[in-house]
Formats: structure tokens, sequence, C-alpha cells
């Protein structure tokens, strides 16, 4: 049996890039993607720090990308061959 070991609690400056991507993570939870969208909108225009709104950003896009890979896969899979001398 392995151990696990826990990353140490960061005190002071933590930085805001994994921070913004954190709070996506949250988000993810509760919010869709498009709502997502415009909230990651609204932080780049409001939001003074932008280290924090580009890892809510990048956090944003990697979620649509694996919405877009899960849609293909479920596609592949939905897809039924009809029988041989059928249309």
């Amino acid at each position: 049996m392995s151990i696990m070991t826990t990353a140490p609690a960061t005190t002071g400056e933590q930085d805001p890039y994994y921070m913004g991507r954190a709070d996506a993570y949250d988000d993810a939870r509760t919010l869709t993607t498009d709502q997502m969208g415009v909230r990651a909108d609204l932080y780049a225009i409001y939001h003074p720090d932008f280290w924090y709104v580009t890892g809510y950003m990048d956090r944003l896009l990697e979620q649509r990308r694996e919405n877009a890979a899960l849609a293909v896969f479920e596609a592949e899979i939905a897809w039924t061959p009809l029988p041989a001398g059928t249309r």
C-alpha cells in the first residue's frame, strides 16, 4: 500500500494564473461552458489581474476541447452501421 503525499499549503503570495484556473474548475461544477465563457469575457474586461484572467480562460478552452472530444467519441459509439443489403 502506498502513502498519499499532499502538497504543502501555500501562504502569502499565490500565483494568480493558478488561482484563475482553480476558480474555473470550481465554476465548472455550477455553470455551463457558455456561462463560463460570459464570465471569462467579463473578467477580461473588468478584472485587474491579467494572469488570473489568462488562467481562467486557459481552463475554459481546455474544457471546450474536452467537450468537443467527448462529443466526437459519443457520436462514434452511437453510430451503428446498417446491415448489408439495406439502405
